[in-house]
């Protein structure tokens, strides 16, 4: 992928590197965090249609690209008691509206021809974040697609609507938003006065702040690469 290009030449430049330990033991990690064994998981890439040696480059790229964004973003990671306030009242409050887990892979529409058949096989396959991590194009891919809770009110209407109509662990149809598809996984729905939603936890709170501002970073980061390469091609 051409952003998958761009993140390994920059980390290259400024002398980021990953030891092949450091790989494997990120593939290791990535099966015992989806509970499975390390020879499972490769039965699972075959099944997939998944090349381990593309998929372990795939990984190269993220664990080289997280260890840039941080070493930029250093001096802008940190979170004030103010803003974990802030963020646990907030949960505190919205426990009058109903929320969702979901997970998500977004697919640009040119690039979705194969879409039903990767529809088809996350039905049959339960490991939705090894799909996540191999095709979807949105930021949320390194963490397997997981966007955590998440209420209608954060979400477009065609995509509140789709999940208001699914059941725990049901995969969407493709849905169009823009110039995009997404497909989702609904993990969980909280309904107010019928489920208990989980307390805040503060370290959770704070990693979870941590990771949007990194997230925010990296984003404006790769957008200044991808501009710096569209102005270099055309020169």
């Amino acid at each position: 992928a051409v952003d998958e290009k761009i993140k390994l030449q920059e980390a290259n430049k400024l002398g980021v590197k990953i030891s092949q330990k450091e790989i494997d033991d990120g593939v290791k990690n990535f099966a015992k965090s989806n509970g499975i064994s390390l020879e499972q998981f490769k039965n699972m890439l075959k099944q997939a249609q998944v090349d381990e040696k593309v998929f372990k480059e795939q990984m190269k790229a993220e664990m080289a690209w997280a260890r840039l964004v941080r070493m930029k973003a250093a001096q802008n990671l940190k979170v004030s008691r103010n803003e974990i306030k802030r963020v646990m009242d907030s949960i505190t409050r919205d426990t009058k509206k109903q929320k969702f887990m979901v997970s998500e892979i977004v697919i640009a529409k040119k690039d979705a021809k194969h879409i039903d058949e990767l529809v088809r096989n996350l039905r049959e396959d339960p490991r939705f974040e090894l799909y996540a991590m191999q095709f979807s194009q949105s930021p949320t891919a390194k963490n397997g697609g997981h966007l955590g809770w998440v209420s209608s009110e954060q979400l477009i209407d065609k995509l509140s609507n789709a999940l208001k109509n699914m059941k725990d662990g049901e995969i969407s149809n493709p849905i169009a938003v823009g110039t995009d598809y997404y497909i989702l996984k609904l993990e969980k729905k909280y309904t107010p006065g019928v489920d208990k939603m989980p307390e805040p936890k503060e370290d959770e709170i704070r990693q979870m702040l941590e990771n949007k501002k990194l997230e925010e970073i990296a984003n404006k980061y790769l957008r200044d690469l991808r501009n710096k390469a569209i102005i270099e091609r055309k020169a």
